[in-house]
């Protein structure tokens, strides 16, 4: 038997019937699941497609066992601080009146 037509080890097949759909997710250790959706489907019905699943599941992991794994884009670089400017001085604020209280005698 060739490496390709080997039987996995572990393989998992779950079935889920859930609104109105079948849901259909074969597993194998060292491969990304499969999961396969089946609109309008009873659980019975889907469990008739289940050898065709698994050999679809198969086939895929003799080509690609693993999708690559996710690589974070770099960081970007901070822009350069702007250069301060020499400009005229902003003009001074003005001055809050000061306020007065009499004294009480």
């Amino acid at each position: 038997m060739t490496q390709e037509n080997k039987p996995r080890q572990g393989l998992k097949v779950v079935l889920e019937e859930l609104a109105g759909r079948a849901m259909v997710g074969v597993q194998a250790k060292d491969c990304d699941p499969v999961l396969t959706v089946l609109p309008g489907l009873t659980l019975e019905q889907a469990l008739e497609r289940v050898p065709g699943l698994v050999a679809a599941a198969r086939e895929r992991w003799a080509q690609n066992p693993k999708m690559p794994a996710y690589q974070r884009p770099p960081e970007p670089t901070k822009p350069a601080t702007p250069a301060t400017r020499s400009t005229a001085a902003a003009p001074p604020k003005p001055r809050q009146p000061e306020v007065v209280r009499p004294k009480l005698m």
